[in-house]
């Protein structure tokens, strides 16, 4: 009734079948407890008349989906709404000058919350709740706890900070790359004790078939620490699929030269894979030969030379990981004279690195029967177009005005210099073989940086760390360049985010 003034303390307390309550406009105190341990209620308005709210008023009224407090509510009360893990919309407005310990502590569903200017805010008033704060609470600092993890929050920033999370991205049998989710940037990082700025990381080194954790610390970037320089937040728990190498045919290109190869789930980014081969006549009491191998999305190759061809041999692949342990595949037999024509194998790398008008291409190129004469990559300005093209054997469209630089190497990398700022490129790697034929790997983009004043081009040498690996702001990997922001992972261990237009 209207002439209700105030809610007594305990005065609907564990009162379940309740499911929505509006206040009459002239109830000016709500007591403790008074709604609390109402799991059915799902909505509550707290009119503006209301000047005195009690502690725990609507502690877990699990629930509860939705508040509207009315402007004139100056104090939310201790603990008001711990434990409504339904809660996932509140408004507070101007008129709220306090918020008291853990008033929200445990609001699991509460994405975000709109500060007050001046508000003083509690210890612990956000307590595994929100994500997301934006306002200038009085109060110098205090702790956001997010999901058991409190990184320091500094009020009267205005700003929106952010709580990170660590997601993995792609994991392999050494290799985890991981995101860190973040929608601002006013966190630094630290993920197993290495300090980072960037969103997207990898950790290299590891074992197959193991479990391990990326453990994230968090610190703002212009915050006084409180307590300490870092804060808990999050750990990412992984486990290395066991290394598979499957050992595929060998190619016999010449009498004694074969191309071995095998299938993968190795990371183009691994460090020593390689194969061994032996003659099998050979006992144990003689070591394989053995050599470095190269990975191009998943498939690893090899080529062995000047194999005894009155012996039959076999060969296996092998990963070794860092602490000096090797993985193999099977052994499979080979017969060094039993040859046939194939073609050269040619791939494009869709990872490139741009910095203002000149660009860093990597390509692939293993020899086939033929020898090679010249190899490298062709590149020309997509505006160019294709209409006067030659084609390859594998039929790639490349514009016969193309630019051309050599390389050498089984991997083989370029710079590309003095190209047009802002403009998008086409390239491709190529082989061209003693019998006249040119073969072209994957057609890949890139687009140019805008000039910066007084800068007219950046000088790289072919010795320059590469691209590892591409992503989009979701942490999704991308095979080639695409508009809008990419996060590329450079091979030295440092990430860079470049604008394609």
């Amino acid at each position: 009734p209207e002439s209700v003034t105030d809610i007594e303390g305990h005065a609907f307390y564990g009162c379940t079948g309740l499911t929505s309550m509006t206040l009459p406009e002239n109830v000016t105190s709500i007591g403790g407890y008074a709604f609390s341990d109402c799991t059915g209620l799902t909505s509550i308005i707290i009119p503006d008349g209301v000047t005195t709210i009690g502690n725990f008023v609507f502690q877990n009224c699990t629930g509860l989906t939705s508040v509207t407090i009315s402007e004139g509510v100056t104090n939310i009360g201790k603990g008001m709404f711990g434990g409504c893990t339904a809660l996932t919309s509140v408004t507070i407005p101007n008129s709220i000058t306090n918020i008291d310990d853990k008033a929200f502590s445990g609001c699991t569903g509460l994405h975000s919350v709109t500060l007050p200017d001046n508000t003083w805010i509690g210890t612990n008033s956000f307590e595994n709740s929100v994500r997301i704060l934006t306002g200038k609470g009085s109060k110098t600092a205090f702790y956001l706890w997010v999901q058991g993890h409190s990184p320091v929050y500094e009020a009267g920033s205005g700003d929106i900070l952010y709580a990170p999370a660590i997601n993995i991205v792609t994991l392999t049998p050494t290799i985890v790359t991981y995101h860190i989710q973040n929608d601002e940037e006013a966190y630094v990082y630290r993920v197993n004790d290495s300090y980072t700025e960037a969103n997207l990381n990898i950790l290299t080194g590891l074992l197959p078939g193991r479990n391990g954790n990326l453990d994230l610390k968090v610190k703002l970037k212009d915050a006084e620490d409180i307590k300490s320089n870092w804060y808990d937040f999050g750990t990412a728990s992984y486990t290395t699929p066991q290394a598979m190498l499957s050992t595929q045919q060998p190619k016999v290109i010449s009498a004694g030269n074969v191309i071995v190869a095998a299938e993968t789930n190795l990371d183009d980014a691994e460090t020593y894979v390689g194969f061994e081969w032996r003659r099998t006549d050979w006992s144990d009491d003689f070591k394989s030969n053995e050599g470095q191998a190269f990975l191009y999305e998943s498939t690893m190759e090899g080529y062995i030379r000047n194999l005894y061809t009155e012996k039959l041999w076999k060969f296996r692949p092998f990963l070794e990981v860092s602490n000096g342990t090797r993985y193999y595949g099977d052994w499979v037999g080979l017969d060094p004279t039993n040859t046939s024509y194939f073609e050269p194998t040619v791939h494009t790398y869709a990872k490139i690195e741009v910095q203002g008008n000149t660009a860093l291409v990597k390509g692939y190129a293993l020899r086939g029967t033929d020898n090679v004469t010249v190899q490298g990559f062709k590149y020309w300005k997509t505006a160019a177009g294709v209409k006067a093209a030659h084609y390859g054997p594998n039929r790639i469209a490349v514009p016969k005005d193309a630019m051309t630089v050599e390389a050498t190497g089984q991997v083989m990398t370029a710079s590309l210099k003095d190209l047009d700022y802002e403009s998008e490129y086409c390239y491709v790697a190529f082989v061209t073989t003693s019998e006249g034929e040119t073969f072209y790997g994957e057609q890949q983009t890139f687009t140019t940086e805008a000039d910066l004043t007084g800068i007219e081009h950046v000088e790289m040498e072919t010795t320059t760390a590469t691209v590892l690996a591409r992503y989009d702001l979701q942490g999704r990997r991308l095979t080639k360049p695409q508009h809008g922001v990419n996060i590329l992972h450079i091979s030295d261990g440092s990430t860079r985010k470049v604008m394609v237009k």
